[in-house]
């Protein structure tokens, strides 16, 4: 089985799939079942490798069953992913944070790192881009076996979050199992921001953070009802695929 973390910018994303990256490597061992590596179907990958929908097709389609494979994406999903997710062999979560503090967020990343931006990208390009990336997510949430997860709910309650993804996969984790989850996530998460200073920090005044909001404020409610209302309309939905 294939279990996909896609994340919205500036959501928590990195974390999460940390999380999500040691659960599976512990379910794996209490179920028995082999992880499966992606560099044995796409060639020249990097430690911090995240998936296009191509990539993640080609991976669907060299996944053996029998094995658990970790990707990340911030792609949209494909007829052939969603297919995968209907069929049981594909599983995830897809995180995200309000609209408001997102675009405030992600502000500070641009005025404390510009150069993670593409050169000549201003802010308002960045903006535009995650507008695309929320309608990715909202393509991303209404399939079947994904867990539609907020910045605060997985950060407050990280063991939570690490036992429903047990769960999908078919494996139940004791609360030892869960601490030593969470705590390999966090040594992993902070070995990846070595020697970048604030790299997931908002450190913007509050003024700044008013006229952000005030500037997108149509962009934010507009995103902001469109969460609400798919929120609203969320039923319970199976999240197990074994």
């Amino acid at each position: 089985m294939i279990y996909i973390s896609y994340g919205l910018p500036r959501s928590g994303s990195t974390f999460a799939a940390n999380i999500a990256e040691q659960t599976l490597n512990l379910a794996s061992v209490k179920s028995n079942t082999e992880i499966g590596s992606i560099s044995e179907i796409l060639s020249n990958i990097s430690s911090r490798f995240v998936a296009t929908t191509e990539e993640l097709e080609q991976i669907i389609a060299g996944a053996q069953q029998e094995k658990l494979y970790f990707v990340k994406c911030h792609c949209a999903p494909s007829s052939i992913i969603r297919k995968a997710f209907e069929e049981q062999r594909a599983a995830g979560h897809a995180t995200y944070r309000h609209p408001g503090d997102m675009v405030v967020s992600l502000m500070d990343a641009y005025t404390q790192r510009p150069q993670q931006f593409p050169a000549g990208k201003t802010f308002e390009q960045a903006v535009a881009s995650y507008q695309s990336a929320f309608r990715n997510f909202e393509m991303w949430r209404q399939l079947p076996h994904i867990i539609p997860v907020s910045f605060e709910s997985f950060t407050t309650d990280s063991h939570e979050f690490a036992y429903r993804i047990g769960k999908q996969i078919g494996v139940t984790l004791s609360d030892e199992d869960l601490t030593a989850v969470i705590g390999n996530a966090n040594t992993q998460f902070h070995q990846f921001n070595v020697g970048q200073s604030g790299r997931h920090c908002d450190v913007l005044t509050d003024r700044q953070n008013f006229d952000i909001q005030h500037t997108f404020s149509t962009l934010i409610a507009l995103c902001s009802q469109s969460l609400n209302l798919s929120m609203h309309r969320e039923k319970t939905r199976p999240e197990t695929a074994h």
